[in-house]
């Protein structure tokens, strides 16, 4: 007793935890894989997604024509339904006369004579039998046009469906094209912004080209410096050859001014 009680305790403490797992944690694994399949969606390229999509929309064609078969078998069934019904007109209208017949010369106690000429005299069970008949065909004739008419508007549902699909249909398409267009725009725009990027490498290079300019114009210049002092350099001026008189006059005031010194030192 002690060991069933032990199990009933146990399996209904396991029971109480799976319920507080399910109800705890049920939204917080529909969170999860909501961000998880956002992320996945984040990582399919919108190309990829639009291609997708357009293979949904291509997808609609077979499934429409899968839907034209379904409603050309309605539409046999309709039809047969159609002729079913009105044979049961026909013959419901046959049997309510061969029952007026019947009855009649029951109640007036007269002979018919049928198509192959033998003789009837009508009795009660026989009047039943041709009541029944009519209440039978009346009933299977009311059934029928119930099935028509549930099968005739079932047909006009699925045809506006199908008008609908393919309305639709049409209208995705176009939306594909449009948002085809908007992504080639998308993709002209990046191109450009990467031709932007460009522009600033052809700036740098540019730069470049104008540094380079410039140092090639400083080596021209140093070595048009250089060569116009090594020009300076190498040419000497001219020496004067003095004549005679005039190293004469130089030796003289040489000698006076020598003498004048030393008489002021005596």
């Amino acid at each position: 007793m002690g060991l069933c009680k032990k199990f009933v305790l146990t399996t209904a403490a396991v029971a109480g935890g799976l319920y507080v797992i399910n109800t705890g944690y049920t939204g917080s694994i529909s969170t999860l894989w909501k961000r998880t399949r956002a992320q996945v969606e984040r990582k399919i390229s919108p190309e990829f997604e639009l291609a997708r999509i357009k293979d949904q929309i291509a997808q609609l064609t077979p499934d429409m024509h899968h839907n034209i078969s379904k409603i050309a078998e309605e539409m046999v069934e309709v039809k047969t339904l159609e002729v079913r019904v009105s044979d049961l007109k026909d013959k419901l209208v046959s049997s309510k006369n061969e029952l007026r017949l019947f009855s009649d010369a029951a109640e007036n106690k007269t002979v018919l004579v049928s198509t192959t000429g033998r003789e009837v005299r009508p009795t009660a069970t026989m009047v039943k039998d041709r009541l029944r008949t009519c209440k039978n065909v009346e009933r299977e004739l009311a059934t029928s046009q119930k099935i028509l008419e549930a099968k005739a508007n079932g047909l006009d549902a699925a045809r506006q469906q199908l008008a609908e699909m393919k309305r639709q249909k049409d209208e995705l398409t176009t939306l594909a094209a449009e948002f085809e267009a908007e992504l080639k725009t998308l993709q002209l725009e990046q191109t450009r912004a990467k031709i932007k990027l460009d522009d600033s490498r052809l700036g740098e290079i540019k730069q470049s080209f104008e540094s380079l300019r410039a140092r090639i114009e400083v080596e021209r210049k140093k070595a048009e410096l250089a060569t116009q002092w090594s020009n300076d350099a190498l040419t000497t001026p001219d020496k004067k050859v003095d004549t005679k008189e005039e190293t004469l006059d130089e030796v003289r005031d040489y000698l006076k001014d020598n003498k004048t010194d030393s008489a002021k030192k005596n």
